[in-house]
């Protein structure tokens, strides 16, 4: 089987996503997926003219299905997707200007003219206009080997990564006056292998097994604030802002669960799981020379651009661990 599909909208906008499947042999099959988007900028400055709002966005997925032997099979699924789209502008509809002291310093700001009534007239700086750079991928394995009528093993694990690289305007102007850069990236992993089964002719059903993931995140978001006011008013005027952060969590866990039917309307069941968790975590904020002296009357010791923790003060990156110990959690439930 297969099917493709076009589709053709507003402000030049296109979707095409197709799929095919089907037995590639007596013990393999397979589907295969994509969905693309493309165009539909509607967005127009209404200072210089430029459009915004482009969608540039693909899909895809591949799903298998292989009968190994008799007793094994597996199923995999790999999928992903990127996007490179504009990301959307704001508009600039009023300031409210509570310090008079700062229309001397920011005019470009201060007498900028507000977007017209009209859902589509945004603002955005021209060299640097907003946009997405995104993409994931995932994979996913699940086997499963029947050692018997009544006994199971099962493995379901799982990759995934995350990118991004986004500019975000915040302002609505053509203006490098408030700007955040994105960047980060995820991975995750996961694995589960358990035993299932039945027994006492087929009245209990039984479920151990162990699972463990790992997740590790790493985050920088930058402020662009050159054209504000922070960064044109005395004595610490500063125009970047840097928050860092890369936080680490493990999961161990090992599982058990038994329904038994004790009678027709007379059902048990009982589970137990016990988890531990390790989370690291290392991160700071910085920003350039002025935004470091802004905190220097709370430590002397800092530096200009050190990286610092509000909270304490203490220049350079801070490290934190954290251990749970979830200790073992049992439920028995009776109807």
């Amino acid at each position: 089987q297969s099917g493709l599909d076009f589709t053709y909208s507003s402000f030049d906008a296109t979707n095409l996503n197709g799929f095919m499947s089907g037995p590639l042999s007596d013990s393999l099959k397979a589907r295969i997926a994509f969905d693309m988007s493309h165009g539909g900028a509607w967005q127009k400055s209404y200072t210089h003219g430029d459009e915004l709002g482009n969608t540039d966005v693909k899909r895809a997925r591949l799903l298998v299905d292989w009968q190994a032997l008799e007793n094994l099979k597996f199923r995999l699924n790999v999928n992903g997707w990127s996007d490179r789209s504009d990301a959307v502008a704001a508009q600039m509809i009023n300031i409210n200007l509570q310090n008079p002291e700062v229309a001397d310093e920011v005019p470009d700001v201060v007498n900028y003219p507000k977007a017209p009534g009209n859902a589509r007239a945004a603002d955005w700086d021209p060299n640097n206009p907003p946009n997405r750079d995104e993409s994931f991928f995932q994979t996913a394995l699940r086997g499963e080997y029947t050692i018997s009528d009544a006994l199971l093993l099962t493995s379901v694990s799982s990759f995934s990564k995350y990118r991004q690289d986004n500019l975000i305007e915040n302002d609505g102007l053509a203006l490098d006056d408030n700007a955040e850069r994105q960047e980060g990236k995820v991975k995750s992993l996961a694995q589960e292998l358990r035993l299932s089964g039945v027994f006492a002719e087929d009245r209990a059903n039984w479920v151990a097994g162990v699972a463990y993931s790992k997740d590790k995140v790493e985050e920088r978001n930058t402020g662009i604030l050159p054209d504000s006011s922070p960064a044109h008013l005395p004595p610490n005027n500063f125009a970047q802002i840097l928050t860092y952060a890369q936080p680490t969590v493990k999961n161990s866990a090992v599982f058990g669960n038994l329904d038994f039917k004790v009678q027709e309307n007379l059902n048990v069941h009982a589970g137990a799981r016990y988890t531990e968790t390790d989370s690291d975590y290392t991160g700071c904020l910085s920003g350039d020379t002025n935004f470091t002296a802004l905190f220097a009357p709370f430590n002397p010791n800092l530096q200009p651009g050190d990286c610092i923790t509000v909270n304490n003060f203490v220049p350079g990156l801070q490290k934190l661990e954290l251990k749970e110990r979830v200790p073992l959690q049992h439920r028995t439930v009776t109807k």
